[in-house]
């Protein structure tokens, strides 16, 4: 069995371009510097860069043509330039986080390209799994890559220690009861209207996985967007019967900076937001 996304393995490839095709509709994709809705400096596919020594580790670009990516050619820009692109949006978070992200970026010609965005949101995505394999999902590798996919969106919104919190949907995912996973998966979506889209793309995952778990199918094959399809002989998924305690988890507000470059310290540094609140884009 294999990771949802991987460095190593060509055949996760595909997963990837899924993800993409998952999140973007959900997050955008800007290639500038923004602040989101809490003051918080983002770029990419809700990537916080926030602190700023998130920022100075991204390959920016100088680039005068509005809003589309910087050729992967374009000049780098110096740290300084970075300093002071981020600077002036944090020193105006309050007007900016208000208004469309178009307005941050012209502010300043500091963008990434198409291939630094991909690699972002890729090593962001890892991070986020290696942390859940290591800290909250032991059987991960032998889950339904639809359910790593369901995983890995519900982190993506609420940060990868949201497994601590949301206890009841972590004890049913990793008894492989996706039918009971998915009654704890929903986040909550007062006052946050873009979640519902979120939540019923999870939905179909958690679905799936259900299907494919109780029909012995592959679980390497990912199968969103579409339904999973059972073989003839096979069974429909179990009905709920657990009694769970109903938790909604609201997106988290705090982001998951402080990491270091290797892949070991990033995992120690995530456990550290466990308990905490944080907010992605």
């Amino acid at each position: 069995m294999a990771e949802f996304v991987s460095s190593v393995l060509p055949e996760m490839a595909d997963n990837l371009e899924k993800w993409h095709e998952f999140s973007a509709p959900l997050e955008g994709r800007v290639y500038s510097m923004y602040c989101d809705v809490k003051g918080l400096v983002t770029c990419g596919v809700g990537n916080l860069i926030d602190p700023i020594s998130l920022a100075l580790k991204l390959p920016w670009r100088l680039h005068d043509h509005g809003t589309t990516p910087a050729p992967q050619n374009a000049p780098l820009a110096s740290k300084q330039q970075v300093m002071a692109a981020w600077q002036d949006l944090k020193a105006n978070q309050d007007f900016l986080k208000k208004r469309h992200w178009k307005l941050a970026a012209q502010r300043n010609n500091l963008r990434l390209s198409q291939a630094d965005t991909d690699a972002l949101v890729k090593q962001k995505l890892f991070d986020f799994e290696a942390h859940m394999e290591a800290c909250h999902f032991p059987d991960w590798r032998n889950m339904p890559a639809d359910a790593q996919l369901g995983i890995c969106s519900m982190a993506w919104a609420c940060g990868p220690g949201f497994p601590a919190i949301f206890k009841d949907f972590t004890r049913f995912a990793n008894q492989q009861d996706w039918v009971n996973a998915a009654l704890c998966a929903k986040i909550r979506e007062t006052g946050n209207p873009g979640v519902v889209p979120r939540n019923q793309r999870n939905q179909l995952c958690f679905r799936n996985a259900a299907i494919v778990v109780a029909n012995h199918m592959d679980r390497d094959v990912l199968h969103w967007p579409e339904e999973a399809k059972p073989s003839a002989q096979g069974e429909p998924p179990p009905n709920p019967t657990a009694e769970i305690e109903r938790v909604e988890l609201l997106p988290l507000e705090v982001p998951w900076a402080a990491i270091e470059d290797e892949r070991a310290e990033h995992v120690a540094a995530l456990s550290d937001f466990e308990d905490t609140a944080r907010h992605v884009s």
